[in-house]
């Protein structure tokens, strides 16, 4: 690995790190609001909430419906117990991903040779459509369509097979 992939690296490392970070932050204080709306009688005693909707009625996109203040408070209960940590780690692991991705993205743009990595059972981009180069403006366009095909690839791979397309 040369130098500009070291780079590469550190600067992903540090964008996603500040990311996860940020993360931590707003965590945190969006539990502390869902206790104390938990605990405010007059937002329990509120009993109507917007909430998406796919009904086309006067042009909106949600909906009103009605809660109790106990369910409103059970319903924050649960959030702030167990709902809203599985929410943060998914979108925690979901930004480790998106590192990865954009690492093996930023990879294979500087070191377009390793396109001719072949795994057998990783769907890769060894085919591209005439119509996907015929519609590029660029040389460089039809590299980030492979690359993005490739990278897409490999992340469907089975952790072995993504192991074995590293090592190469």
């Amino acid at each position: 690995m040369n130098d500009s992939m070291y780079e590469l690296a550190g600067i992903l490392r540090t964008q996603y790190q500040q990311k996860i970070n940020n993360i931590h932050i707003w965590t945190s204080v969006s539990h502390d609001a869902l206790q104390a709306a938990s605990l405010n009688s007059d937002f329990l005693k509120t009993g109507k909430f917007n909430v998406p909707s796919s009904s086309k009625t006067k042009g909106t996109k949600t909906k009103s419906i009605k809660r109790s203040s106990d369910t409103v408070k059970r319903i924050l209960n649960q959030a702030q117990s167990k709902d809203f940590y599985h929410l943060v780690q998914t979108y925690i692991v979901t930004q480790i991903e998106a590192f990865f991705s954009d690492l093996v993205t930023g990879v294979l743009i500087r070191d377009t040779r390793r396109l001719k990595t072949n795994v057998k059972g990783i769907d890769q981009a060894n085919k591209i459509e005439i119509e996907s180069i015929v519609d590029s403006s660029s040389l460089e366009e039809v590299f980030n369509k492979i690359i993005e095909k490739e990278t897409i690839g490999l992340f469907y791979a089975s952790p072995l097979k993504q192991r074995e397309y590293f090592k190469r």
